[in-house]
């Protein structure tokens, strides 16, 4: 544990004093490890809440950031198995599900501990590319220019331009990992997942969520809540339910086993 804590790739935002699950969580483009800090509220006692941070952000923001997924997923492989001792809860929203997913695929490849559950939120299916003209490749104005079409960019930052200076560079990294790679319609994994997001959300179309099933093996749940793309952060009541009935699912999974 001591090991966990001081690494730099995992911020603990909840520690139990009687750990029996874990709760692994992965931002989203641009995001940082406490991008889910108020979620961690919400938890049950026997619950250890930890988020990755990536370079270029929070405490690690002089560190370069990452520019393609086969380096994310080289630096964060032995960080997450670390906290597999323990049956555990991977959340990966937009960029992170994607993230995720990758982990969780490499893992089982390579006859690793794997987490209990995935949790895909806030993501279209991985084999379904967004069909806009990829954002990495474009001049800082025209990048920033694109970000006023997502949502969680308060319009004051946008305007402002040393602020926007220095967080476009981890931004375009975060959309390189994103644009960059691609998965096939044959890409799978073993691990039950559930696939989250926001009804109001425009990049992630309710049409498309079916096709997440061709990636899940196992048992899969899809829970659409009121809220849009950044529902974690604005509207996290309304997926607390969903959140709470995996966490449960999780014990009462692991307490058969034991």
């Amino acid at each position: 544990m001591q090991e966990m804590s001081l690494s730099p790739w995992l911020v603990p935002l909840r520690r139990s004093a009687r750990t029996e699950r874990r709760l692994i969580c992965l931002p989203h483009a641009g995001g940082s490890a406490h991008t889910f800090r108020s979620l961690a509220a919400y938890l049950p006692e026997d619950i250890d809440m930890w988020s990755v941070q990536l370079p270029g952000r929070g405490s690690r923001f002089n560190e370069p950031p990452l520019q393609s997924m086969s380096e994310v997923l080289h630096e964060l492989l032995p960080v997450v198995e670390m906290l597999l001792d323990y049956p555990s809860v991977l959340l990966g929203h937009s960029l992170g599900c994607r993230i995720g997913f990758e982990l969780i695929r490499k893992l089982e490849s390579e006859g690793r501990l794997v987490p209990s559950h995935f949790i895909a939120s806030g993501c279209r299916p991985v084999h379904l590319a967004d069909d806009a003209t990829p954002m990495w490749p474009l001049s800082h104005d025209e990048f920033v220019a694109r970000l006023t079409q997502y949502e969680g960019m308060p319009s004051e930052l946008l305007n402002d331009k040393d602020v926007m200076a220095l967080i476009v560079p981890t931004l375009r990294a975060d959309f390189r990992v994103a644009e960059t790679h691609r998965n096939t319609i044959n890409d799978t994994i073993s691990v039950p997942a559930t696939v989250i997001v926001g009804n109001a959300d425009p990049s992630v179309p309710v049409t498309t969520l079916a096709s997440w099933k061709t990636h899940f093996l196992g048992d899969m749940d899809i829970a659409i809540v009121d809220g849009g793309h950044f529902f974690l952060q604005e509207q996290l009541e309304n997926a607390l339910p969903a959140l709470m009935s995996i966490l449960a699912k999780v014990k009462r999974s692991s307490e058969s086993v034991a």
